[in-house]
């Protein structure tokens, strides 16, 4: 069944080899935020689950790379409609829209 929800990924060359990814609409697992009653706000990550949620993203960077033979720095920005963690293929989406975007 297909659903009106979308991915976006852009892809903004870099000046160097770094590859920085800004995906803050996945709401990654092992990201928590506390806000306190005098407004300040602590963020925890548990870096190993984050990690291992983009890693895929990292991978089709990779193969976009070794398939167009080029080693670049890039910007990418991801963008997501859909809703992480329910079963509609949301990864995947992500890693066809990197690969495309690169």
């Amino acid at each position: 069944m297909a659903v009106n929800k979308y991915i976006y990924v852009t892809a903004k060359a870099r000046d160097d080899n770094k590859v920085s990814i800004n995906a803050r609409d996945l709401r990654l697992a092992g990201i928590s935020v506390t806000i306190h009653e005098n407004g300040d706000i602590v963020a925890r990550t548990d870096y190993g689950a984050v990690i291992s949620a983009l890693s895929y993203v990292k991978r089709a960077v990779e193969l976009a790379m070794e398939y167009f033979n080029k080693k670049v720095g890039i910007d990418l920005m991801i963008r997501s409609e859909m809703p992480v963690g329910a079963g509609l293929g949301t990864s995947a989406a992500v890693a066809v829209a990197t690969i495309l975007a690169t």
